[in-house]
């Protein structure tokens, strides 16, 4: 099973520090803390300038 929270989505239990990231994490989240950084300010500036 697959869990459904916010950090295995993002990119693994861990977020950017674990090790075993799931299958959604490996395709979505950068793999290294600037690039997730970078990543997660883009993706919440998309989601604000929707509104």
């Amino acid at each position: 099973d697959i869990p459904v929270s916010s950090g295995s989505i993002l990119g693994g239990s861990g977020g950017p520090h674990s090790k075993q990231k799931t299958l959604l994490g490996n395709i979505f989240a950068p793999q290294t803390e600037q690039e997730y950084e970078v990543f997660v300010c883009s993706k919440l500036s998309e989601l604000t300038s929707i509104k």
